[in-house]
């Protein structure tokens, strides 16, 4: 209640309310009948063990980047991320016949560790490409996007084109609001603002509710544009 009258008085809350914010609802989860399978299950699941790998089963498939063929072809054994089928490890003895699975779940090492353990090695003492197409990804146009980043952004953001920035967005108290990678479009005509996909909700009211009455365009392509980073 304290908090519901800050937000109504103060126009913010008091405290953190990422967790509880409506707007870290995605519009998939609100459908019929991810709602059907997933209350199933959670129900079911409420005096089960809840081991820290094990995922849940219902309502999967949800979205998928256009590397998920290939990523299966490799052995990959898939967790859900905000509705995505993400690679969690790969098993390189895995088939379509046979495809990667936990035989038992532990509190312990899991069985998978060895090949946990060699991805870490390889991009550790190598090179890695990942698939990040579940990250939250806006493209942001107008001709005052570049000012209106700029004033959300404790870093310079709208700078040489083709440059990227990694940034934080600050409210009034500066309190961090947003966690943010920042690319300005090579031709200077737009910008690419990437957050973490729990975060994709509440970036995109943040950015459109900055948007009002500026000349400024924000489009959700999270769906539409595949992510792939080197490290």
């Amino acid at each position: 209640g304290k908090i519901m009258a800050d937000w109504v008085v103060d126009g913010r809350p008091e405290v953190d309310i990422t967790e509880m914010n409506i707007s870290r609802f995605e519009p998939y989860q609100s459908t019929p009948r991810f709602r059907a399978e997933r209350v199933t299950e959670s129900l079911g699941r409420v005096y089960a063990c809840h081991y820290p790998n094990h995922f849940m089963e219902s309502a999967r498939g949800a979205k998928r980047s256009p590397l998920h063929d290939r990523l299966a072809a490799q052995g990959a054994y898939f967790k859900p991320v905000s509705g995505w089928e993400a690679p969690d490890w790969y098993d390189p003895s895995a088939s379509a016949a046979a495809p990667p699975s936990i035989a038992e779940y532990s509190w312990n090492r899991e069985s998978f560790f060895e090949f946990w353990a060699a991805e870490h090695r390889a991009c550790r003492e190598a090179v890695a490409l990942f698939d990040m197409s579940f990250m939250a990804k806006f493209l942001v146009q107008g001709d005052e996007a570049g000012a209106v980043l700029n004033w959300l952004s404790t870093a310079n953001v709208d700078e040489a084109p083709g440059r990227i920035t990694y940034t934080q967005w600050l409210d009034d108290d500066g309190r961090v609001q947003a966690d943010v990678t920042i690319a300005k479009h090579p031709d200077g005509s737009s910008y690419w603002v990437i957050a973490t996909d729990t975060m994709a909700g509440t970036v995109e009211a943040y950015l459109k509710r900055h948007a009002t009455g500026r000349h400024m365009f924000v489009t959700n392509v999270s769906g539409a544009v595949a992510q792939i980073n080197l490290q």
